[in-house]
């Protein structure tokens, strides 16, 4: 990689520059998304939850009632969990990805047009959710961010609801426009306002370490 290589939105870390590149070029018709997994992966580790009170692990079911035969449970990309005050280990938001699926529309009336299909990605997020809430009835709340290539859109569900509701962009599913890139320098405070929504209140923004909370201004946010 080169030597004169910069950090961009959130790609902080050289060693996810890869990841990012492969994802943002790949164009996956069968929607494996194992471009955007990987990216998916380094972000949480490397710079979104990378403090020992968190841990991210791949191919986690939301519930462990099923393990085995046609009914076994589904399985989350991603799942980040942190330790609460008893030091136990709970599940507070679901990562799930896939490439970006080329859908060609070469009819007469569209010209040639390529349409970015996350309906199907959205809607398997929200059933994980479902199915988490029906086996942990102690949480009532839990974070989704759904991946599309390198674009990112983060939401909440709740017990009750069990509805994706969108950060921003409003509650509408299946619009790409409001995804946001994690390697653009434009889109990094929502991303960055989402993720201080997501984590406890005593882990730093992206950037800092705890003794700088409170001293410094990443573009206006509140750090404090």
């Amino acid at each position: 990689m080169s030597s004169t290589w910069v950090p961009h939105g959130h790609i902080l870390d050289k060693d996810v520059e890869e990841p990012y590149q492969n994802a943002k070029v790949s164009i996956d018709a069968f929607g494996k998304g194992h471009h955007s997994i990987i990216l998916i992966e380094d972000l949480c580790r490397l710079t979104w939850f990378p403090l020992p009170d968190f841990k991210s692990n791949s191919q986690i079911p939301p519930s462990y009632e099923v393990t085995k035969g046609p009914n076994k449970a589904k399985v989350c990309d991603l799942v980040t969990r942190s330790l609460d005050k008893t030091h136990k280990w709970y599940l507070f938001s679901f990562h799930e990805g896939k490439e970006k699926q080329a859908q060609v529309d070469n009819s007469a009336e569209s010209g040639s047009t390529i349409n970015i299909n996350i309906k199907d990605l959205e809607n398997r997020a929200q059933d994980y959710c479902k199915e988490f809430f029906d086996v942990h009835r102690d949480v009532d709340l839990v974070y989704v961010n759904t991946f599309s290539g390198v674009s990112v859109r983060f939401w909440s569900v709740r017990r009750g609801d069990e509805t994706l509701r969108g950060f921003w962009g409003g509650d509408e599913k299946d619009h790409f426009e409001h995804y946001r890139d994690v390697g653009l320098d434009a889109h990094f405070h929502d991303i960055e306002r989402a993720l201080l929504r997501m984590r406890p209140v005593s882990i730093p923004p992206v950037g800092q370490v705890f003794s700088q909370i409170g001293t410094v201004s990443l573009g206006g946010l509140s750090v404090t």
